[in-house]
């Protein structure tokens, strides 16, 4: 079950319930109605999120600068903040645990549409 929350700042504060176990020796997270969440996608949606931020609130000037702290490749850190123009429909999924079956980070961070509708229609939602 997930609970919304409008902040004072005017974000959204999502929280949801889940379960950290292994599967033949793989990190799997459940959420509570036993859906498997790709954590490898959310995590990087949610620093997309957040890098853009940093770099949105003058942290950083640049994705060039932001890499060199993290100590990250410049062009890695491009590819992942790419991921906040993927539609909400798309992230959602992943984030429920219903994304189709075989779309992976690779998939998100190649060069999609710039329309929602057509972002979908292409990796079959």
């Amino acid at each position: 079950m997930s609970v919304y929350k409008l902040l004072e700042n005017g974000d959204i504060k999502v929280v949801v319930e889940i379960s950290l176990c292994r599967q033949s020796g793989r990190k799997m997270v459940l959420d509570a109605a036993g859906a498997n969440i790709d954590i490898v996608v959310v995590t990087a949606f949610a620093r997309a999120r957040r890098w853009q931020e940093m770099i949105d609130r003058g942290r950083f000037g640049n994705i060039s600068e932001l890499a060199s702290k993290l100590g990250l490749d410049q062009s890695y850190v491009a590819r992942i903040i790419r991921l906040n123009s993927v539609s909400p429909k798309i992230v959602s999924s992943f984030i429920r645990g219903k994304a189709p079956s075989g779309l992976s980070l690779t998939q998100l961070i190649k060069t999609l549409p710039v329309s929602w509708e057509e972002q979908e229609k292409k990796l079959g939602f």
